[in-house]
């Protein structure tokens, strides 16, 4: 059974981006991923209640259970502060507490020898995703009507709305990809699996450099980068430049949007229109956040209040979210929350790099998800919000595969 259990991990974390099937059950509004999770953990609490009898500490998350309930209470509480509570309790659902419950999942798989099965899923999601965006761009497969736009530009979005959100999910497992290829795991050591995962990089990179996404073009140049130095430098060298960019990366996330508040023209400093946009956008979420600190807008609520309240008359455009990680969850979680968020990314921060088994793909995706993090939002979606679980969960992985 348990083997059962880690094939439809394989087909849950494949499944990540197919939140965009919608549909309704009695009414109620779900997604084909929603599902996939809910009977994944009905499976996994059975077969492990029915097999070791402890059904009360089934729930229990070790060192993450204080932070896992910090940051439900506080998606909660969000939730009933927001200005759109409807909208809020979806986000919560799909944002919070599904993709703890798959943390809680994955989490003990890997500690029991499954983590293969994860990184496969986590694999074979960007694959064909990939494949997907590449047909796109050579106008054989179809685009979201929403989409089209994008496709007018000359960008590929996959299943998405937009480019961007292409680039957002492909970019970590790129990273994964590439480290697992530049270490020494077991599973590379066969020709025919280090031609596979090459040619995974071939295809994630060009789909990134397809989607014309700044962010993720810039960051997976750093994260290929890093994984050179990794093959030459000293590993105390290597966990020392890992640092200096997991700190810079996140000292680059809080200052940027507050030089902009400042005044500081980042766009005109730049050249670059889109952060000229980002300036108007940071410079009224910085003002709600002062006008609200502790509670933010509450969860969805940041499109309404900011519009209402913040936008600026240069760019009136009503964005779901101001495009920065660390605004995001303040504005939308509170102070509170988005400090327990930024417990959980320095968590995986420090225990990719101590990991023997899989940190150097690690420690490559927490620098790809910071780097995109600071010009916009590499949680809030159903499959990124999960990926970033997921991708705690792994570092649990301490077996021999």
């Amino acid at each position: 059974m348990r083997k059962v259990i880690d094939w439809f991990i394989v087909l849950v974390c494949a499944a990540l981006p197919l939140y965009v099937v919608r549909f309704k059950i009695l009414g109620v509004p779900t997604t084909f991923l929603e599902i996939l999770i809910l009977v994944l953990f009905l499976l996994w609490f059975f077969e492990k209640g029915l097999r070791t009898k402890k059904w009360l500490k089934l729930l229990n998350f070790g060192e993450y259970t204080i932070p896992v309930i910090l940051f439900i209470t506080t998606a909660a509480v969000s939730t009933v502060l927001s200005f759109d509570q409807n909208g809020g309790l979806g986000i919560f659902r799909a944002f919070f507490l599904e993709p703890i419950l798959l943390f809680l999942i994955i989490l003990e798989r890997v500690q029991n020898g499954s983590g293969k099965y994860v990184l496969f899923g986590l694999v074979l999601a960007s694959v064909w995703l990939s494949m997907l965006a590449i047909l796109q761009k050579l106008g054989i497969a179809p685009v979201s009507e929403y989409a089209k736009n994008e496709i007018v530009q000359g960008r590929v979005v996959g299943v998405y709305n937009s480019a961007n959100s292409l680039a957002l999910f492909v970019g970590p497992v790129f990273a994964l990809v590439l480290g697992t290829v530049f270490s020494k795991v077991k599973s590379t050591k066969n020709f025919h699996h280090l031609f596979f995962l090459s040619f995974v990089l071939f295809l994630q990179a060009t789909v990134i450099i397809f989607t014309q996404s700044q962010a993720g073009v810039f960051a997976i140049g750093v994260v290929s980068i890093f994984a050179i130095l990794a093959k030459i430098l000293p590993n105390k060298f290597l966990v020392k430049i890992y640092q200096l960019i997991i700190t810079l990366a996140i000292i680059l996330t809080f200052l940027l949007p507050s030089l902009s508040f400042l005044g500081v023209n980042l766009g005109s400093i730049f050249s670059d229109t889109t952060l000229v946009n980002r300036n108007f956008v940071w410079q009224g979420t910085i003002s709600l956040i002062f006008d609200r600190p502790l509670t933010g807008s509450g969860l969805d609520g940041f499109k309404e209040l900011y519009g209402a309240n913040y936008s600026s008359p240069a760019y009136s455009e009503l964005l779901q979210y101001p495009h920065n990680l660390v605004l995001t969850f303040w504005s939308e979680l509170g102070l509170l929350g988005m400090l327990v968020f930024f417990w959980f990314v320095v968590k995986l921060a420090q225990k990719a790099a101590s990991n023997k088994m899989i940190g150097s793909g690690l420690m490559l995706a927490v620098i790809y998800f910071l780097i995109h993090g600071i010009v916009d939002v590499p949680y809030f979606k159903n499959d990124l919000s999960a990926q970033f679980f997921i991708l705690l969960a792994l570092t649990g992985w301490k077996g021999n595969e």
